[in-house]
């Protein structure tokens, strides 16, 4: 097998590997239960993070989170590196109770879930930090 060969079927087998990644990430989605909103870039603070939903959930632009049921954030985030909370199994339809910041008052606001929004994610600017 000659040089261009060899990198033309390299280039073809590493094409084909990134191209099911990408199915594999939108087909893991596809069915995963989303809050509808996204965390805004650059808006966080020591507990908790600014959100902008992409639908109607409940929540509101602006607001802050700072727990989701019952459990800070810095608890959800601490059980990305260590298992100390069990992973939720939070479905379409359910609804998830978080905590935030709205106007300087703290109120806990009911979200009900529905199917990843892959679209919306899409085409905003720095959609890939999100909730």
């Amino acid at each position: 097998m000659s040089s261009s060969q060899r990198d033309y079927w390299l280039i073809l087998i590493t094409s084909l590997i990134a191209i099911g990644f990408g199915v594999a990430f939108v087909a893991r989605h596809l069915n995963a239960a989303s809050d509808g909103a996204r965390i805004v870039p650059g808006e966080v603070m020591a507990d908790g993070v600014m959100v902008s939903p992409l639908r109607n959930v409940g929540l509101q632009p602006g607001d802050w989170v700072v727990a989701v049921e019952g459990r800070s954030l810095e608890d959800w985030a601490g059980n990305l590196f260590g298992r100390r909370l069990p992973l939720p199994a939070w479905g379409l339809d359910e609804v998830v109770w978080y905590s935030v910041v709205r106007d300087g008052k703290v109120m806990d606001v009911p979200i009900k879930l529905g199917p990843y929004p892959l679209w919306e994610f899409s085409i905003i600017p720095g959609a890939l930090s999100f909730l």
